[in-house]
């Protein structure tokens, strides 16, 4: 999955590029999703699950 953003959560800056990551998810799903890693570090789940 190619990697995403969101501008809703700048308390802790991350990208998500799992299917499979609840948060990635919940982003998709309200539609708030930026293409890119925007410098960000990858999220927690993602690079547990990758």
């Amino acid at each position: 999955m190619a990697p995403f953003h969101t501008d809703s959560d700048e308390d802790d800056p991350v990208y998500h590029d799992n299917s499979d990551c609840p948060y990635g998810q919940e982003i998709k799903r309200n539609d708030n999703d930026k293409p890119g890693t925007d410098g960000r570090r990858r999220c927690d789940w993602c690079t547990e699950n990758a």
